[in-house]
């Protein structure tokens, strides 16, 4: 409340003046006091606000949501979790922090991830209760080749992101793991999940190397290059769509997709993916 949500969000410093060790047996007068000050007050208008547009677009979302299930989409979404490393490095320190945390502080990283762990699968389970799909979305943001050793993923990530995988599987649901970055030293890891269970999405990742390891193991998502639909030409938009379901469509599992999220693509690129997925894909 006092450190962790003001270093992340300049609307929220007023909680950072906020002494709670000081209330004492009157502190019910106290909070109140806390709570009544000029900046709080303009915090609190303004969340209200921010309130209000959430809820606006979580009607339009549902109703849009609704429309795609009407169409014959099903929906997926069944809520998202974090690796307790990427949230330490994503909302407390920062990545280049976070990377000399590594070697100055391993101790306080440990302490942030044991104290997480729980509360991660904890909030997999409430999702669970209420979510309209199936799918919980799990995006890797520091588990890339680049960021740690091969010790370090082992002992800050992959064992609370296998940890995290699994319970996801007990409650009913399905893990849908995006994998950000070049992925390819750690698929080796990604293979002692349960067979069957898990969806990878790659950004990343030698196509051939993934589907040895994980073809009869689990579904595998991604892979096509993005800068191809911004600035490929249509002949190599059609080819490489055409290598991927070469290499990763037979015996099942594939589902074709970009390796990211694109805006700036030339509209007859991807039209071009799309008629190649539709037309060659079924063959």
């Amino acid at each position: 409340m006092t450190k962790g949500f003001p270093a992340v969000c300049g609307l929220l410093d007023p909680l950072a003046d906020m002494d709670f060790s000081a209330l004492n047996v009157n502190a019910y007068s106290g909070l109140i006091g806390m709570l009544s000050s000029p900046a709080v007050k303009e915090m609190m208008q303004t969340i209200w606000k921010i309130t209000d547009m959430q809820a606006e677009l979580g009607k339009k979302s549902a109703a849009f949501n609704k429309k795609l299930e009407e169409m014959g989409f099903p929906v997926t979404n069944g809520g998202m979790g974090l690796v307790p490393f990427d949230g330490y490095s994503d909302f407390y320190r920062g990545t280049l922090e976070t990377m000399m945390d590594l070697y100055e502080h391993p101790e306080v990283i440990q302490r942030y991830i044991d104290r997480n762990i729980d509360h991660m699968l904890n909030s997999i389970t409430e999702q669970a209760k209420h979510a309209p799909g199936k799918w919980v979305f799990m995006p890797l943001h520091k588990g890339m080749d680049t960021f740690l050793t091969d010790e370090q993923y082992k002992d800050y990530y992959w064992k609370h992101l296998q940890m995290i995988i699994n319970h996801i599987i007990n409650v009913g649901m399905v893990p849908f793991v995006y994998t950000e970055g070049p992925y390819n030293s750690r698929v080796k890891y990604l293979t002692e999940g349960p067979k069957g269970k898990v969806v990878y999405s790659f950004e990343e990742v030698d196509p051939v190397y993934a589907k040895e390891q994980l073809g009869d193991a689990a579904c595998i998502q991604g892979v096509f290059p993005i800068y191809l639909l911004h600035y490929g030409t249509k002949r190599q938009v059609i080819d490489e769509a055409k290598r991927l379901i070469d290499i990763l469509a037979p015996g099942g599992g594939y589902i074709f997709s970009t390796g990211a999220g694109y805006d700036q693509a030339k509209p007859e690129n991807v039209e071009a993916m799309f008629e190649t997925v539709k037309t060659y894909g079924k063959r």
